[in-house]
């Protein structure tokens, strides 16, 4: 497992982007692809006691009315397991990969990866009120990047994790 984890580590070194980290600002930078899924390397979610460290993978649900966004899969950022070497299984390797990823995404510095700081840094936020605000999001199109913000709200369902977009906007260059 700890082979996973230092390989996604070192992945991450090798090309920051693919991990969600802009070597441009020390902001871990959401991403939507062309396929609508949107991964989220860094989300604060903000409760009354304390903040916690999240990411998560969202993915578009077209059979739904507006812009509306289903969690496929989310985690805590250096989160811990205790197994035997024996125990784990090929997702859980994965999950060791991607959570030496998200090291590199929380603390970029603690990796190895040089990145100019930036005073306009902001993470994606979920409130208390269930409101999500991505700040800072790059939308990867045929013909390139788009950089937006967007806001959205958490949709009732009872059966999946929904959020509806309610505004967005382009993020100036």
């Amino acid at each position: 497992m700890d082979t996973a984890k230092a390989q996604g580590q070192a992945d991450c070194l090798q090309n920051p982007l693919s991990c969600g980290i802009d070597v441009q600002s020390a902001c871990p930078v959401a991403s939507l692809d062309a396929e609508l899924n949107l991964h989220l390397p860094l989300l604060v979610y903000q409760s009354l006691f304390a903040d916690l460290s999240l990411w998560a993978d969202l993915r578009y649900q077209a059979q739904r009315s507006g812009l509306v966004f289903q969690v496929i899969d989310f985690g805590e950022l250096d989160a811990a397991t205790t197994r035997r070497a024996g125990d784990y299984t090929q997702a859980d390797v994965d999950a060791a990969y991607q959570a030496g990823q998200q090291l590199c995404v929380a603390d970029p510095h603690a990796c190895g990866i040089t990145i100019q700081t930036s005073t306009s840094c902001q993470a994606a936020t979920l409130s208390i009120e269930n409101r999500l605000h991505i700040p800072q999001l790059h939308y990867y199109t045929p013909f390139g990047v788009q950089k937006l913000w967007v806001d959205m709200q958490l949709v009732t369902d009872p059966n999946a994790i929904l959020f509806g977009v309610v505004d967005y906007g382009l993020n100036p260059e």
